[in-house]
């Protein structure tokens, strides 16, 4: 959308755009190319494009932005762009998208707000997009006329005071509606309910990522039920391999099925994780991850766990999480090598970086909890076994060493995650003010 936003922009302007989504020649050759970026882990083709376009076109200005060079300015630097754009363009933000470079795209897609009331600490859009910006903005100028779906990618809509202002828009266009981001449940009454069933919403998106907010859900989906809205069609993104554990994860899933909709299991991924499916969270192992990948294969429809009764018996039978999440062994399983216990991985050399690779090294956000003794690369103090420190990674993904919680640089945010999800304080020189639960280890690589 980003870069669609940008053509609307030069258009408007006066200025020729080429729009590619493969590495191409371009028709004429570029005065000023734009590269977007999606999830850090997705970093590799954004320094591939930069080589590509460089060699071809030395003269033209390259600009790096998107969600990747927003959350690691540094590590996005490496590729050979002239500049990194961190956060928001607000020069293109209220332009329409360019459709004619996409010409099957049927849904708009746009903000009426940005920015979230929440400071969840799993969560990128506080870097990304800042804290909430209300009141809403008119969305009307930019649904394309013949578009008959929109969908929303606001993070909190319900969290700014005229959001209903948002609905009345998008009843009057009579429009299907996705809000893509999801609904926050804890902002969902009667009254707020009947409010949005005056909108074709397919489907309703909620969240319940920690136990807290389950209080919130046995409120929201009874009213969203009352207002007219199917149960079935109601899916709650399920986040897992954060702060949880499996047991966590699995009392979540089976309210949910118990609840009659449909659970939407999201993994966890560190904001500055360079590698896919690597990082493993203090309370979960390699194999327990997997069996969740499987079970959503297997037992799910479309990677979801829709509320079947065989699968609801299923899981609150089980007397464990393994037993949940069990499947019949298949004879290709026994020739499939068991997931490797690792954060990272060496990768291979990508093209494109104009810095010496070796020089970098990012600091991960996400704490681990230690499976042997380390000694802190900034300060050089010891951590013992159980204690908690943070991983680097290398350009590659690859974690490359630690440094103890007093050594992070924003030792008063991380302080705060910690307190507010684990319910753990930290003294000035790291240690915990309380004891660490029994077995928990990280299982990250070290």
């Amino acid at each position: 959308m980003g870069l669609l936003k940008i053509s609307s922009f030069h258009k408007h302007r006066g200025d020729d755009v080429e729009f590619h989504d493969t590495l191409r020649e371009a028709e004429h050759a570029p005065a000023k190319i734009y590269i977007t970026s999606l999830f850090t882990y997705s970093w590799k083709p954004v320094h591939e494009a930069a080589a590509f376009y460089r060699t071809l076109y030395p003269d033209a200005e390259i600009a790096l932005g998107g969600i990747y060079a927003t959350l690691m300015p540094e590590h996005a630097g490496l590729a050979d762009v002239d500049n990194v754009h961190v956060g928001l363009l607000q020069s293109v933000e209220r332009f329409m998208p360019d459709y004619s470079l996409v010409p099957d795209w049927e849904s708009s897609i746009m903000f009426g707000t940005r920015g979230c009331i929440r400071k969840c600490a799993f969560c990128a859009v506080p870097k990304l997009e800042g804290k909430v910006w209300g009141p809403a903005q008119s969305i009307t100028d930019l649904v394309k006329p013949g578009h008959r779906e929109v969908t929303l990618w606001d993070n909190n809509v319900l969290g700014v005071p005229n959001w209903r202002d948002i609905v009345d828009e998008l009843r009057e266009l009579n429009v299907k509606v996705d809000f893509n981001q999801g609904l926050d449940a804890r902002l969902i009454d009667q009254g707020v309910a009947e409010k949005l069933r005056q909108l074709r919403i397919e489907p309703v998106r909620m969240a319940y990522d920690i136990p807290s907010e389950r209080n919130a859900l046995m409120r929201a989906i009874p009213a969203l039920e009352t207002a007219g809205f199917n149960r079935r069609r109601m899916h709650v993104y399920t986040l897992y391999n954060f702060m949880d554990s499996p047991d966590d994860f699995l009392s979540r899933v089976i309210d949910l099925l118990d609840w009659g909709v449909v659970s939407y299991p999201m993994r966890y991924e560190p904001l500055n994780s360079l590698v896919k499916n690597k990082y493993i969270s203090p309370h979960w192992t390699p194999q327990r991850l997997e069996m969740v990948a499987k079970a959503r294969r297997v037992l799910g429809f479309g990677g979801a766990f829709p509320p079947y009764e065989g699968l609801i018996k299923k899981l609150k039978a089980a007397r464990s999480f393994e037993e949940a999440f069990s499947l019949r062994s298949h004879p290709s399983d026994k020739r499939r090598r068991a997931p490797r216990n690792v954060a990272g991985t060496i990768e291979s050399l990508t093209t494109g970086l104009t810095r010496d690779r070796a020089a970098f090294r990012e600091l991960l956000n996400d704490p681990a909890t230690l499976a042997y003794s380390i000694t802190c690369e900034s300060c050089g103090a010891e951590r013992e076994p159980g204690e908690r420190a943070f991983a680097l990674q290398d350009y590659a993904g690859q974690y490359v060493g630690f440094v103890c919680p007093n050594c992070h640089p924003n030792r008063k945010w991380i302080n705060g995650l910690w307190r507010s999800v684990l319910g753990e304080s930290f003294s000035r020189n790291g240690q915990s003010t309380r004891s660490l639960p029994v077995g928990v280890l990280s299982r990250t690589v070290h």
